[in-house]
């Protein structure tokens, strides 16, 4: 963009392999900073200022330690949470709360509270309550292939599109070849609307045989995003009560102490969390569920 006086305004990326060196400015702005690694913003952005002296600002929420805008310093640095901005725009509070919803608390904090994002391991779901009454006119099934032999789970879910009750696990034994025949022989009697199989690792194999077997098997392959995402679905549905578990169950103690001891912690725009084969399974149970917003 060329201005009446004769400046320019030229827009750079902020990916580590674009090639944003060799330029000089007055001015440098840095929008979405906590997204830009450091390194980036020292190699190549800071020089562009030496020549005119020129000044920078940097505009961003909560990053990680060592990111631009917490490793740096400023002249000055101001920081408005959310509130500061309600008497402004009061409709603006209906899209914090929306956001509290389905974010995990330290991204809350980081996003809309400025403070740095907290990257130690927290707890991901606290409590998730048995069910009473199951509601729900779609029947799913999720299978999370063990990458160890005996280590499988069956998860089978009712659903009516918001809430979801677990109502049975199964666990198949031996070799994978022996663990597709047990699961055919299971779903047999089950009146199922869909199979969600996870493909990645070891699950690819079993989750052809699987395919040859039985009908409406959908192979799934879960990248860090949409697991990041679904644990922040499962994270929210436990909390209101919209995911709900078969408290009379022989395994029923078991998921409770398994999911209930997951921990997670960032990992760049994404999370890691601890392996748990109930969990990889619930994560397969939301494959319908594709939006993030709940």
């Amino acid at each position: 963009i060329i201005l009446p006086g004769g400046g320019v305004i030229k827009g750079l990326s902020g990916n580590k392999t674009a090639f944003t060196q060799g330029f000089h400015a007055h001015l440098l702005f840095i929008d979405e900073s906590h997204d830009i690694e450091l390194d980036v913003v020292t190699e190549s952005f800071y020089p562009m200022l030496a020549n005119y002296a020129g000044r920078m600002i940097l505009s961003g929420v909560g990053g990680e330690p060592g990111s631009p805008i917490e490793a740096m310093e400023f002249d000055y640095q101001s920081i408005y949470p959310w509130t500061e901005y309600i008497d402004y725009f009061p409709r603006y509070q209906k899209t914090v709360d929306k956001e509290r919803r389905i974010m995990l608390p330290e991204e809350f904090d980081a996003h809309y509270n400025c403070l740095p994002l907290d990257i130690s391991q927290h707890q991901l779901i606290h409590n998730i309550q048995p069910y009473e009454v199951v509601t729900g006119n779609r029947t799913l099934v999720a299978i999370d292939w063990g990458q160890k032999v005996d280590k499988s789970i069956v998860t089978l879910a009712k659903t009516d599109g918001d809430n979801y009750f677990i109502t049975d696990w199964f666990e198949p034994k031996g070799g994978y070849v022996d663990q597709v025949d047990q699961i055919g022989d299971y779903l047999i009697p089950i009146l199922y609307d869909a199979i969600y199989s996870e493909t990645n690792g070891v699950g690819q194999g079993p989750t052809d045989m699987l395919m040859r077997k039985v009908r409406g098997v959908t192979p799934i392959d879960i990248n860090p995003t949409s697991k990041t995402n679904k644990a922040k679905i499962i994270h929210s549905k436990a909390k209101t009560g919209e995911l709900k578990y078969n408290p009379n169950h022989l395994l029923s103690e078991r998921f409770f102490n398994d999911i209930t001891g997951l921990k997670y912690k960032w990992v760049g725009h994404n999370i890691s969390v601890d392996h748990s084969d109930f969990f990889s399974s619930l994560i397969l149970l939301l494959e319908e569920k594709r939006e993030v917003y709940v």
